[in-house]
């Protein structure tokens, strides 16, 4: 299962513009110190060459308003539901009660949905509209008011039974000034000077060359039913793992690294290679993000 939620996060920053300009930027800036202190991580500077940049996207990712939503609650609460909805889907009063219910589960994994469904009247198909109401809001440059907007718009009949994902797509671009399209379409906007994340253009790819555009689609409406022609995509790119410190013995902590489809033909070496610069990418990450902390109150959304 964690395997399927970390691939389904490789497509949400290959395809929607909000998270692939912060993967990108994020990427980039941390990668050039990398690159420079390779051999030497203790070296490493103490902000990044585009520290303020990287930073008001990390604290934008994480910025909630009083009974709000954050970026990072409509990624989590998105990814989950589709994890669980794909083992066995559920209706909406159902996932509410399972949400309400569940105790143990971390607050960014819920409140996106419950605040949808608060937002569309408590309306029965909230579960129906839920994937497309967020990844329509994560092409936006203001995630959180396209969100709530679109959860509104279920209250209002505006998003409905027969709505299809381009009459979700005009609604955003009639009321949603900050609204940018998929990745590919904000592209084109931004031009080649904007740093390219490594990992994108290999959905794009697929779809382009292979007959998956109309399966794209269901993707995006549907995601928890419509997965599995995108697997072996979402399987190519390597992928690194939270850290275990449950799983700590003798002070080690666990990395598992599944270094995905690209490599396994790999020699080990190239492997090790691929495997060390994400654990350096990690720990260089971990250092600035660390240092970004969580957004002040006074914060407000990044324009």
């Amino acid at each position: 299962m964690t395997l399927v939620h970390e691939m389904h996060h490789f497509l949400q920053i290959s395809c929607l513009s909000y998270l692939h300009r912060f993967a990108s930027l994020l990427y980039y800036s941390v990668a050039d110190v990398v690159s420079h202190c390779y051999n030497d991580m203790s070296a490493l500077p103490e902000t990044l060459h585009l520290n303020d940049a990287v930073r008001d996207a990390v604290w934008d990712l994480q910025w909630r308003e009083k009974d709000g939503v954050s970026v990072l609650d409509i990624v989590e609460s998105l990814t989950y539901f589709v994890e669980v909805n794909t083992e066995k889907p559920m209706r909406t009063s159902a996932y509410v009660a399972a949400l309400n219910a569940a105790d143990e589960l971390p607050d960014e994994y819920k409140r996106a949905f419950l605040h949808a469904y608060k937002l569309s009247g408590e309306d029965g198909a909230t579960a129906a509209y839920f994937e497309a109401i967020c990844h329509l809001s994560l092409c936006s440059m203001a995630p959180r008011e396209c969100f709530s907007m679109l959860a509104e718009a279920v209250r209002s009949g505006d998003v409905n039974d027969h709505s299809t994902l381009a009459q979700m797509i005009t609604l955003c671009e009639e009321i949603d000034p900050h609204y940018w399209g998929f990745a590919w379409d904000w592209r084109e906007r931004v031009g080649p000077d904007f740093p390219r994340h490594p990992i994108f253009g290999s959905l794009e790819t697929a779809i382009r060359v292979e007959p998956l555009d109309e399966n794209f689609i269901r993707y995006v409406l549907s995601p928890h039913k419509s997965f599995d022609p995108f697997l072996q995509v979402a399987m190519a790119p390597p992928i690194l793992f939270n850290p275990y410190p449950e799983m700590n013995y003798a002070g080690f902590e666990k990395w598992p690294i599944d270094v995905g489809l690209a490599m396994r033909a790999a020699s080990a070496e190239e492997k090790r290679k691929k495997g060390m610069w994400s654990l350096y990418m990690a720990a260089a990450s971990r250092k600035y993000l660390d240092a970004f902390g969580t957004p002040p109150s006074t914060v407000r959304p990044v324009t």
